[in-house]
């Protein structure tokens, strides 16, 4: 009987492994949109698109997965300016923020954030207590800082987040 048990055992390895690897190998199987030899592009070391053709190369695979390729110059410029207005953004919450940092499980203390209201194209400030929606631009210890965010990114996180 224990060579009986020692097959189950086995099997039941074997299935274990064999079900970890399909989960792999869909987290791991993905389609890159470029064939051998197409043109693609990328952000050079100042911000400008830089044209290659695809070879398949692991080094353009990684890129690409990492959101460093694109398919038109246009792509790049915009991806550009969000990254850099991004990096701005952080800056000024940070320095308004100071030390503070949203404690989620404090469900007295606010955290506020902005949205954006599509049918009536304005920005609200709203806030909230314990559910991270897990915004681009994070959150605020004050109401009136991010306000003030609005004013001054408002209308470049219009024209390449929401004018999509």
């Amino acid at each position: 009987m224990s060579v009986l048990r020692e097959i189950a055992q086995k099997v039941k390895e074997l299935l274990d492994d064999l079900e970890t690897l399909e989960q792999q190998e869909k987290t791991t199987d993905f389609e890159y949109p470029f064939e051998i030899g197409d043109t693609f592009f990328f952000i050079d070391v100042v911000g400008e698109p830089a044209e290659r053709k695809w070879s398949n190369y692991v080094n353009e695979k990684h890129a690409y997965l990492q959101g460093n390729i694109f398919k038109t110059k246009e792509e790049v410029y915009k991806e550009r300016d969000k990254r850099e207005l991004l990096m701005r953004f952080k800056q000024f919450r940070d320095k308004c923020n100071g030390d503070w940092k949203p404690k989620w499980i404090n469900n007295q203390e606010r955290k506020y954030f902005m949205g954006y209201l599509a049918e009536s194209e304005i920005y609200v400030v709203d806030y909230c207590v314990q559910k991270n929606v897990l915004n681009w631009f994070g959150y605020f210890k004050n109401g009136d800082d991010c306000k003030r965010a609005i004013e001054l990114f408002g209308d470049e996180i219009k024209r390449l987040w929401v004018d999509e």
